[in-house]
């Protein structure tokens, strides 16, 4: 081989050497928290369209679009339609002795059985999935409408929807499925089991694990909500006598547009309390007492998933919370968004949402970014909590606010999503409260601006909970050098 047949081969394989190495990551700096400006001259000044289809709210058309026009900005400040209030007592089923209603809602286009507990339902998601088998088992089998049916699973409740069935139909077929639960052969009871048992092997791989082991930080380890899914098999409850006692002993609500016939005359339902889970309580909210970071190790991943957040009272009125959520973590429009996302782009997105239930409420900050941009990503939210905690936002970003707030209020007034998380939330926490009856009309999900009132001064003033999902090897050096007060716990698989 000629000499220059060796020079050529040596320059290539240095070239691929050189590409295998790994360049060395360039984190991302921090900087300082910067607000969107609601009153720029620019933007007051912005022409309005000249031409006449341009749908301008004007004075004289202000009453029929529920606007009016605000004087130097060139958008309608919107105002809350005033909707009566939706009755929420129902009439009871003539067939039963007083634990089962009827709930008329003409938005709903499914009909809903909502059998709700004081108790939270061990194992529910399990439960949920061998009643999906014995629906896919009765399909095959022929029957009609059974492969619509749904079964989910909450702390407080377990819900079933058909857009098939009406509400006798509905009922009936509930009566039959749990009546008949426990019956699945061995082959297919096994097939669950590895179904469940699966699919925390699947959250792990697509990011979900993180939100247990947020569970398990908000909440705290004894909880009673982590029995959910925490529950190990050898202390796991028969769960034929769970959903035994469950239907017994809980309070059963049909929900829809269609009327079931055997509705006693406009008799209000009054209920016994629920014996069933009574005396599980969580009276104080899990407090973060000192600057905490958990850090779950995934090897290799090329970005980060992020939660921040608190532990509220678990009870309270929550539109304060809801507010704060929304002027911070609103999606392309809060101020995480326009200042991370949108400045900086530190982040595919980042948002804001409270989680309301009869034992916790939580204030919770989410978003995913890449691994040079996590510390710099983590290190904002906490300067954002902070900067929201000591100073109070602008009027004209309360006002910004405020239409935000309504008019997704006036966008989910009228879908089925937003009405069946209304009847829900109502009656899962009558339940819990022990009330022998409904309140007279659902509350309203309308949330305004001034509701916020000093929430944030009195949460974010605290450090919040702080948990990643990355890898532990490359996010580590930055987050000592980015938040050097706090405590970072590395923890290489769920605890």
């Amino acid at each position: 081989m000629s000499a220059r047949r060796h020079l050529l081969l040596a320059v290539l394989g240095s070239g691929l050497l050189a590409g295998c190495q790994h360049k060395a990551l360039e984190y991302e700096p921090i900087a300082p928290p910067v607000l969107a400006d609601f009153s720029t001259p620019a933007l007051l000044a912005m022409p309005l369209a000249s031409n006449a289809s341009d749908n301008r709210v004007t004075n004289e058309n202000a009453t029929a679009t529920g606007t009016v026009p605000h004087q130097g900005i060139p958008f309608p400040v919107l105002h809350p339609a005033v909707n009566p209030p939706r009755p929420a007592t129902g009439m009871a089923m003539a067939d039963d002795k007083g634990m089962l209603s009827f709930h008329h809602d003409e938005r709903l286009e499914a009909t809903h059985l909502v059998i709700t507990t004081a108790g939270v339902i061990t194992s529910g998601p399990l439960i949920a999935r061998q009643m999906q088998a014995q629906l896919r088992l009765d399909a095959l089998a022929g029957e009609r409408c059974a492969e619509t049916l749904s079964v989910i699973a909450r702390p407080h409740s377990v819900v079933f929807s058909s857009r098939c069935d009406g509400p006798m139909a509905l009922l009936m077929r509930v009566r039959s499925l749990i009546e008949r639960y426990g019956a699945l052969d061995k082959d297919n009871s096994d097939r669950v089991i590895r179904e469940s048992q699966l699919a925390k092997h699947i959250e792990a791989f697509s990011g979900r694990d993180i939100d247990r082991l947020w569970a398990q930080v908000v909440l705290g380890k004894s909880h009673p909500y982590l029995s959910l899914y925490n529950t190990p098999e050898s202390k796991r409850p028969d769960l034929a006598d769970v959903v035994k006692a469950l239907a017994a002993q809980g309070r059963w609500h049909l929900i829809g547009a269609r009327a079931p016939e055997s509705l006693t005359s406009a008799v209000k339902p009054a209920f016994i309390a629920s014996p069933y889970g009574i005396g599980e309580s969580v009276s104080e909210r899990r407090q973060n007492t000192g600057k905490v970071l958990y850090l779950l190790h995934a090897p290799g991943q090329v970005q980060s998933q992020v939660r921040v957040g608190y532990s509220l009272p678990p009870t309270g009125n929550n539109a304060p919370c809801k507010a704060t959520a929304a002027l911070l973590g609103r999606s392309q429009a809060g101020r995480l968004f326009y200042d991370l996302r949108s400045r900086r782009g530190l982040t595919y997105g980042v948002y804001g949402s409270c989680i309301d239930n009869p034992l916790s409420r939580t204030l919770k900050f989410y978003g995913s970014s890449a691994t040079e941009s996590t510390g710099a990503f983590v290190r904002g939210i906490l300067d954002h909590l902070s900067l929201l905690g000591s100073t109070a936002p602008s009027a004209a970003e309360l006002q910004a606010l405020d239409s935000y707030l309504i008019g997704q209020y006036k966008v989910n007034a009228d879908t089925e999503g937003s009405a069946v998380g209304e009847w829900l939330a109502m009656l899962e926490q009558a339940d819990f409260a022990g009330d022998a009856s409904l309140p007279e009309y659902l509350p309203s999900p309308l949330v305004r601006a001034s509701d916020m009132g000093n929430f944030p001064a009195q949460y974010l003033r605290n450090p919040p909970w702080v948990v990643i999902k990355g890898d532990a090897t490359l996010l580590l050096p930055d987050l000592q050098q980015k938040l050097p007060d706090w405590e970072i716990k590395r923890l290489d698989k769920l605890p």
